[in-house]
């Protein structure tokens, strides 16, 4: 069984060599020869780009770099698709295997801010209560969130500064 790559190189340079001006002086084993010699040339210019390929080009890694250290907000995505622009033939995960790792957030976190400021907040609840006689009553509550009490509890029927 052939390998599909050098079949196809084969017939590459079976149709190169057709394309050539004949000369009619060359004997006909001259052309096998010319064919074969250009299957060779071929075969070794894919083995060169294969290998090529293959290793990358060492020139990616510190040009991702400094992408990413220039750009910031830049991710995988958009950096793999400047390297396509310019020519180098990489994939996204390569991208990302070479992308420097970022730090993480250095401040506190939601959770504990809110420990942390625990005992100087509180909460304030303005809220309407309709009675059963159909009239409306005003109700302010302040919570301390220290240990959960009632500050402040207030009733009115009409909320005005009289």
């Amino acid at each position: 069984m052939t390998d599909p790559r050098s079949a196809r190189v084969h017939a590459t340079a079976l149709i190169l060599a057709e394309d050539r001006p004949v000369d009619p002086n060359r004997a006909p084993e001259d052309t096998d020869a010319l064919a074969s010699r250009g299957v060779q040339d071929l075969l070794a210019m894919e083995v060169e780009i294969t290998q090529r390929t293959a290793k990358g080009d060492c020139r990616a890694p510190a040009l991702i770099r400094r992408m990413c250290s220039d750009n910031p907000l830049w991710g995988a995505p958009r950096i793999h698709g400047e390297l396509l622009k310019l020519g180098f033939e990489i994939s996204q995960s390569t991208v990302s295997k070479y992308m420097p790792c970022r730090p993480t957030d250095p401040d506190q976190s939601r959770k504990s801010f809110l420990r942390n400021h625990m005992d100087c907040t509180a909460s304030i609840d303005f809220l309407v209560v309709p009675t059963l006689t159909f009239k409306i009553l005003f109700v302010l509550v302040v919570l301390s969130h220290e240990r959960r009490r009632i500050v402040h509890f207030g009733i009115t029927t009409n909320p005005s500064a009289e």
